[in-house]
């Protein structure tokens, strides 16, 4: 192990409020070793960041409404983000990777046999319906007209399920549109492998 002495070690750390990141760099060890130094030499170590106490209240608004990632969370209480992530995991909140990459709130579909009847018969005839990939929560529904008749009816279909995003027409005039639905709409990508 490095040797630091003592008396620096403390007159760093202790009078001069040094790091021990910063102890370590001018020693040109790991902070760990300055970490167990400080430690052999019964010197209290000081917490990297601040402990805040944190409701879950104010963890859910931030994390499962606001949806913001526990490094912004932790940025915004000016604490640790191991600390944030310890805390959601308690609360069995942490997001999956795939619930991590969703921005935008989004409805399941209700069930309803007549909906899901036209809906199956649209994306039959015009959707393109897939999974970015094998345990993706996201099933992402497009598709492309010159017709605004279609563009009206893809926005009023999934508008309230999801968000929906219009293209700008191209010069032949057609419009591009896409929609990220939950896995509610699995029977979109079931349909599919039954009928190729």
């Amino acid at each position: 192990m490095k040797d630091i002495p003592i008396n620096k070690l403390k007159s760093l750390y202790v009078n001069k409020n040094f790091s021990a990141r910063k102890i370590a760099k001018i020693y040109e060890c790991s902070t760990a070793t300055v970490i167990k130094r400080l430690r052999e030499a019964k010197i209290p170590v000081k917490l990297p960041y601040k402990t805040v106490d944190i409701s879950k209240d104010r963890l859910i608004e931030l994390y499962v409404k606001k949806k913001l990632s526990t490094w912004k969370i932790a940025e915004i209480l000016k604490t640790s983000r191991s600390l944030i992530h310890r805390r959601l995991k308690d609360m069995k909140l942490i997001r999956t990777r795939s619930q991590s990459h969703i921005i935008y709130n989004r409805k399941n579909f209700d069930g309803n046999l007549k909906e899901k009847a036209y809906l199956i018969g649209f994306a039959l005839g015009d959707l393109r319906v897939r999974k970015f990939y094998k345990n993706s929560e996201t099933i992402f529904v497009d598709c492309a007209s010159t017709r605004i008749e279609q563009v009206n009816l893809f926005k009023n279909l999934f508008k309230e399920y999801g968000k929906v995003w219009i293209g700008n027409p191209t010069h032949k005039g057609r419009i591009q549109m896409q929609v990220l639905l939950d896995t509610s709409f699995s029977f979109f990508t079931r349909l599919r492998k039954r009928i190729l």
